[in-house]
This record gives structure tokens, C-alpha cells and sequence, in this order.
């Protein structure tokens, strides 16, 4: 679907990538409402039984759904490099929407109420570009060929590792006393110098 020059101004695009982009991401989009369209017909002539779904399938077909309308919505985050994946659920990539190099889109971005940090974990990949490191408990050939490393679902940089401190309690009294001595000896923290004028 080509855009015109008034599309063009009124989306800010302003390199061919962009409009590529944005293109590519309008055609993927009619393609799935024809889909959609041509299943719903099919369903229609043919009445079916639909399968009985758990609360998790629903939980995660509504999340799908929603990861999707995100997509609709920020077309920056639906294109981009294997290095540029911050998150996979099936058959959905999302990107980090870089714009010269520097990732525009947080991981808070895949959030929505009623999911939690566990569920978007258990429920797809998480992807962290500049670790080069995946949270699954599965090895994934796509980022090992990377060369990204695995991270347990159980234990990551978003559950299970906020709650344990990084030093030992040794360390960290060492730390405190240290604090407390420049506290009570201000003089130790300032040095003076004698400047020529």
C-alpha cells in the first residue's frame, strides 16, 4: 500500500526505511483483516464447536492480541534486525524501535494490566539486545546463532535477582564502616589545595 505525500508528512517520515516501514507494516495489516474476513465467512457456512480454551490460552490469546494492536500502533516496533528483537510470542516479533543505534522502546512496553513480568516471560522470549542475552528455559536457535546467552525463566535480571543482594553481607559492612569514618572525619573525604591567583 502505497502512502501518499500527504501520509507521508502527517506520519513525519522522512527516510525511505521509514516509509518502506510503514508501508510494509499497512499491507501486513490488510492482509490480516482479509484473513480474518475470509476465516470469519468459512466459519459462518460451516458452524463449528470451538475448542474449550483454558483461562492461560485465553489469557495469552488476549495478550497476543493486544502485542498486535501495540504493533498497529507503533510501527517502529514491528520491523528491525535479529539484533533489534526485545520480544517473540509465536508468530509476533517485537523490535526496539532504534533509531541510530540507540533502542527507543523499554521492556515496559510489552506490560498491559492483568499481565504480570512471569507471564510475559512464560508466555514468550524476552530478549535484552544490549546483554545479548534471552530469558527462556528453552535453548532457541535464533539467538544462539547470535551468539546471545540463555537465562532461566526462574532466575533473571527481572525475577528473582532484585530480592539477592550482589555483595556479600561481609562486603557491604566493610562498605558501611567506611561510610561512617568519612561521615565522622569529614577531613579524610576533602583535600585542600593552595591555588596561585
Amino acid at each position: 500500500m502505497t502512502l501518499t505525500q500527504t501520509e507521508i508528512k502527517e506520519l513525519n517520515l522522512t527516510t525511505p526505511e521509514s516509509i518502506d516501514r510503514v508501508q510494509r507494516l499497512r499491507a501486513a495489516i490488510a492482509l490480516r483483516k482479509e484473513r480474518s474476513t475470509v476465516q470469519h465467512e468459512t466459519m459462518t457456512e460451516q458452524p463449528q464447536v470451538p475448542p474449550q480454551l483454558t483461562d492461560y490460552d485465553r489469557k495469552r490469546e488476549h495478550y497476543k492480541a493486544h502485542l498486535i494492536d501495540l504493533l498497529e500502533e507503533c510501527p517502529e516496533n514491528a520491523e528491525g534486525s535479529p539484533y533489534e528483537v526485545i520480544y517473540q510470542l509465536d508468530e509476533i516479533t517485537v523490535y526496539g524501535g532504534y533509531e541510530g543505534g540507540i533502542r527507543s522502546t523499554d521492556h515496559n512496553f510489552l506490560l498491559k494490566d492483568g499481565v504480570s513480568w512471569e507471564d510475559v516471560l512464560e508466555m514468550g522470549t524476552l530478549s535484552v539486545p544490549e546483554t545479548n542475552s534471552y530469558i527462556s528455559n528453552e535453548t532457541l536457535p535464533q539467538f544462539e546463532e547470535l551468539g546471545w546467552s540463555k537465562m532461566p525463566l526462574t532466575h533473571n535480571h527481572i525475577v528473582n535477582s532484585k530480592n539477592e543482594p550482589s555483595v556479600s553481607a561481609e562486603e557491604l559492612d566493610k562498605q558501611l564502616n567506611k561510610l561512617v569514618t568519612a561521615i565522622q572525619e569529614p577531613e579524610m573525604m576533602v583535600k585542600s589545595y593552595d591555588y596561585d591567583m
